[in-house]
């Protein structure tokens, strides 16, 4: 299950006492009205069209104010939490992650059957 707004707020505010900033990006739900299932095997048939939204994520949390860009974090929770696994294996075999300033890669709770799935072969 994705967290609550309650627990998002909880690891913002704990994240902001070390020092950190705290995006949320809601990479897949504003597709032309697909279901949540339909949207989610579209990523997993295609992880290029996942990770270019996880991408472009990144890139966006990069330019706000007081965030430092040399140092990124990818938490993913759920469905975010099985997108953060496809950038980890995806990008960091091609050193996109080191390209993205993305230091720190974790996964709460993704589907790993499924990434498993889509990346053999890699």
């Amino acid at each position: 299950d994705s967290p609550t707004s309650h627990e998002l707020t909880f690891w913002a505010q704990m994240a902001e006492r070390i020092g950190a900033h705290t995006f949320v990006a809601d990479t897949f739900s504003s597709l032309g009205g697909l279901s949540e299932t339909e949207l989610k095997e579209m990523f997993h048939s295609d992880t290029s069209k996942y990770l270019s939204r996880i991408r472009a994520a990144i890139n966006h949390v990069k330019t706000i104010p007081g965030v430092d860009p040399t140092n990124v974090a990818l938490f993913g929770s759920g469905f975010g939490g099985t997108g953060a696994m496809y950038y980890a294996l995806e990008t960091g075999v091609s050193g996109i992650a080191a390209e993205d300033n993305v230091k720190a890669i974790a996964n709460f709770g993704g589907e790993l059957n499924k990434v498993a799935n889509a990346t053999i072969g890699m």
